[in-house]
C-alpha cells in the first residue's frame, strides 16, 4: 500500500477552517489574575531561570493565591473598569454587527441589563450631543469615566433598578422554564480533565468572576 499524500503544511493551510477573527470586535479586558501574571512573570523567571513555562504559571498561580483581598483589589479594580468598557463597546458592536443568529425563541426573557449598562444608555445621548465631534469609542470612554465619578447615592439608583429588573427576569425565566420542561434536561459538556485543563484550574479559579459569563452574553440575548 502506497502512503496517502498529504498536503505540506503551510502557514496558510494551517489557519484554514479557523474562525477569522473581526478586527473591529472589541477584546476582552485581561481577568485580574492576568495582569498580576503579566506583571510578576518576568521576574519569576528570573528568580527561576530553570523552570519551564509551565512550571512559572504554577508558581504565578500559587503566587496569586497567597495575595490577600486588599492586594488583589487593584488589579481586579483595573479589570472591573475595563470590563465596564468593553460591554459598553460590545453594545455598539452589536448593533453594527449582527450575529445573524437562527432559530432564536423570541418569547425568552432578555436578560437584565447591568447597572452601568442602564447609566450609559441614559447618559449617552446627552453626552453626544455635548461631544458631537466625538467618536463612538471615544464617548464609552468618556461614559465609562462618568460612571467611576459617580456619587455612590446616585449609582445605587442605577443598582437598585438593575436588582428590580433583574428580579423581573428570574420570575419570568422560572416560568419559562416551567413552560420549556426541555431546557432542565441540558447540562453543559463535561470539560475533559486534560493536565493543562486542570492547571488552569487551580490557577485561575480564584480569578474568575462569577458574573462575567451572564454579563458578556447580555447583548447576545438582546440581539436575539
Amino acid at each position: 500500500m502506497s502512503p496517502k499524500n498529504k498536503e505540506p503544511k503551510t502557514k496558510e493551510n494551517t489557519k484554514r477552517g479557523k474562525k477569522e477573527v473581526d478586527p473591529d470586535k472589541p477584546k476582552k479586558p485581561l481577568s485580574g489574575y492576568m495582569r498580576y501574571c503579566n506583571e510578576q512573570r518576568e521576574q519569576v523567571k528570573k528568580e527561576n531561570p530553570e523552570l519551564k513555562l509551565t512550571e512559572i504559571s504554577k508558581v504565578l498561580g500559587e503566587k496569586w493565591k497567597e495575595l490577600s483581598e486588599e492586594e488583589k483589589k487593584p488589579y481586579q479594580d483595573a479589570y472591573e473598569a475595563d470590563k465596564e468598557k468593553y460591554d459598553l463597546q460590545m453594545e455598539e458592536y452589536k448593533k453594527t454587527h449582527p450575529t445573524g443568529k437562527k432559530n432564536a425563541d423570541p418569547n425568552k426573557p432578555k436578560r437584565p441589563l447591568s447597572s452601568y449598562i442602564i447609566f450609559s444608555n441614559d447618559k449617552r445621548e446627552e453626552v453626544k450631543r455635548k461631544n458631537p465631534d466625538m467618536s463612538n469609542k471615544e464617548i464609552t470612554t468618556l461614559l465609562g469615566k462618568m460612571w467611576k465619578e459617580l456619587p455612590e447615592e446616585e449609582k445605587q439608583e442605577y443598582e437598585k433598578q438593575h436588582a428590580e429588573e433583574k428580579k423581573a427576569y428570574e420570575e419570568k425565566m422560572g416560568e419559562y422554564r416551567r413552560e420549556h420542561p426541555e431546557l432542565k434536561e441540558k447540562t453543559p459538556k463535561k470539560q475533559k480533565e486534560t493536565k493543562s485543563t486542570m492547571k488552569k484550574v487551580s490557577s485561575e479559579e480564584e480569578a474568575v468572576d462569577s458574573n462575567e459569563e451572564e454579563s458578556e452574553n447580555i447583548f447576545e440575548n438582546e440581539s436575539d
